[in-house]
């Protein structure tokens, strides 16, 4: 199920909860990090993200020149 609001996925049942994201949250997420001009974004496990997708996501959204930059503007 994805939340809008939190731009967020999860998936419950009973009392046991997963959050994970999405290609469409990762877009959100790096687009209102440069929106507010954060200095990054957090990723929790990147050995999920087994093909890169994420990952490759996140640079293709994000400013390379910031992203190689481990986050200090240029």
């Amino acid at each position: 199920m994805y939340n809008s609001t939190y731009v967020a996925n999860y998936w419950s049942k009973g009392t046991t909860w997963i959050g994970f994201d999405d290609v469409e949250a990762i877009r959100a997420k790096v687009s209102y990090a440069k929106e507010k001009k954060l200095l990054g974004y957090f990723v929790w496990q990147v050995s999920y993200d087994v093909s890169w997708v994420l990952s490759k996501t996140a640079a293709v959204s994000g400013d390379k020149t910031f992203l190689s930059s481990g986050g200090q503007q240029k």
